[in-house]
């Protein structure tokens, strides 16, 4: 986990310290916005998906993607 400057958390980073690409893992029904995007506040101008359990979206703030489909595209 990588902390955020307000006592938050990101789930997952890669990369080294300039580049680092983030996935916050979500399991909510409906998206929190501000949960949502915690990753691209606290890394900006870095990548930063949120994987949900349906909701997909993409948007400067937030980039919430159904965990099925970031796995699916992982796999190759």
């Amino acid at each position: 986990m990588w902390g955020t400057r307000r006592g938050g958390e990101i789930d997952f980073v890669s990369g080294p310290r300039d580049a680092i690409e983030a996935v916050e893992v979500a399991d909510w029904a409906r998206v929190d916005r501000q949960k949502a995007t915690a990753p691209v506040r606290a890394l900006p101008g870095r990548a930063a998906i949120v994987a949900t359990r349906e909701t997909f979206e993409l948007s400067a703030s937030a980039n919430p993607l159904p965990a099925a489909l970031l796995l699916r595209a992982l796999s190759g």
